[in-house]
């Protein structure tokens, strides 16, 4: 889903090349506007060790989500 997305990927391939660790977007919802699409980007990123924060609420993205069962 997520991987299919242009724009997605050209900043994947940027951030290999270029060492960046984090990512600041205006809010959340800016990120992806799918809920879905918002969850499995955020989970890509965090596999590849990159930390992604919505300005409008800092703390929002950075903490660890625990399953709902």
């Amino acid at each position: 889903m997520i991987d299919v997305r242009p724009g997605f990927m050209a900043v994947l391939e940027k951030i290999a090349s270029n060492g960046v660790r984090t990512i600041i977007v205006e809010t959340a919802n800016g990120f992806a506007r799918d809920l879905i699409v918002q969850e499995t980007g955020w989970k890509r990123l965090q596999a590849d060790g990159i930390t992604l924060i919505a300005a409008d609420s800092p703390d929002h993205l950075l903490m660890t989500r625990q399953p709902l069962c």
